[in-house]
């Protein structure tokens, strides 16, 4: 359910900060309030990974650290593959659980905790990417009621420890968002229509029966690569089934860091869904971010009734490509970038005041 709070909503970032090693969690907390958020993450800084981090936690997954090459990226990474060996299965406490408790215990009064995992769609994709699945699984339907069901539980299990804020966080949808991805689904006899079915019913079912006071953001994702592919996205072809179709509060989208974005699409979102803009990049700065970001907060307006959008940035700040001076410039950025959010709203809220009180 989305509460007034989140409706009200003008900044966030995406949850990743970049922090040396051993930086503690109380100083990321520290960090992200003196920046002016309401909402907190740990940074992410325990995570090998964004994803499998998560899904080395469930049951019937099996760990392989790859130290060397070149996956996804043209800059050589250490990355962690994960086989599925088994069913899917919650753990009693998974490790989300115990990152959401050791926050919670450090986080002050006033503030929300916002607890990010790989959306089941993510999940899911990454399984079908790989044939193994079909020597455990008869169906994929059988597969999807386990992942869902691992789901459920361990947002359960979280809710039951006071979190009411999950980020869903999902790379599944990049494929689709340009030209040269659907064409390659399709050359590879994807049935797109169902393939779009299964990732929007999987993150539908994961939540299904959760308590009404548990807010779930869909981050869609293309990834923070430093890469040509990552550059652009076009929304136009997801936007009518996802939108639509999905039963999460919130969307933080990741989108074209210019005013190259078609927000017609958002017309396909339902009234008194929140939608986040990620039109500002963690590593680049517009020449005028003011009047970048009003433009952009004007054109989507015109789409969402009586839900006015908010601002983040594209993607996380842990970025692996390293493209932050150092970890203490993104506290610069956020700062900078939450003034000017923080502002632009002010003086939208005048001028509104000033027309109804002239009417």
């Amino acid at each position: 359910m989305l509460s007034d709070f989140f409706a009200a909503l003008m900044f966030d970032t995406i949850g990743s900060f970049a922090a040396p090693q051993g930086t503690s969690p109380d100083r990321i907390v520290k960090a992200q309030i003196a920046s002016g958020l309401k909402i907190l993450t740990d940074g992410h800084i325990h995570r090998k990974e964004w994803d499998n981090s998560f899904f080395k936690g469930l049951t019937g997954m099996e760990e392989t650290v790859i130290g060397s090459g070149h996956i996804y990226q043209e800059y050589p990474a250490m990355t962690t593959l994960l086989r599925l060996t088994g069913r899917i299965e919650a753990t009693d406490i998974h490790p989300a659980i115990v990152e959401f408790k050791a926050l919670r215990d450090i986080t002050p009064k006033g503030y929300t905790i916002k607890q990010t995992m790989p959306a089941p769609s993510h999940f899911l994709a990454k399984i079908l990417d790989d044939n193994i699945w079909k020597s455990i699984y008869s169906n994929q339907e059988e597969l999807c009621r386990d992942i869902a069901r691992a789901y459920r539980k361990t947002l359960l299990g979280l809710y039951s420890e006071g979190c009411r804020f999950v980020q869903f966080d999902d790379c599944s949808w990049e494929p689709m968002m340009y030209a040269g991805g659907i064409k390659y689904l399709l050359q590879g006899g994807t049935d797109i229509e169902r393939h779009i079915s299964l990732l929007i019913d999987i993150n539908n079912d994961s939540i299904d029966g959760l308590p009404s006071d548990m807010t779930i953001a869909h981050y869609v994702c293309r990834g923070s690569y430093d890469s040509p592919r990552y550059r652009r996205v076009d929304y136009s072809f997801i936007a009518p089934r996802l939108f639509a179709e999905s039963n999460a509060d919130m969307f933080y989208l990741d989108l074209n860091v210019d005013s190259d974005n078609d927000y017609s699409i958002l017309r396909y979102m339902p009234d008194g869904k929140k939608v986040m803009l990620g039109i500002v990049s963690p590593f680049d700065t517009p020449d005028n971010p003011s009047q970048f970001i009003e433009t952009n907060l004007n054109e989507a307006s015109l789409y969402r009734g009586s839900t006015y959008p908010g601002i983040s940035f594209r993607c996380g700040m842990n970025n692996p490509a390293s493209l932050l001076p150092s970890p203490e410039t993104q506290w610069t950025k956020v700062d900078r970038l939450n003034s000017i959010v923080t502002e632009i709203f002010r003086q939208h809220a005048i001028v509104q005041h000033n027309t109804e009180s002239h009417m």
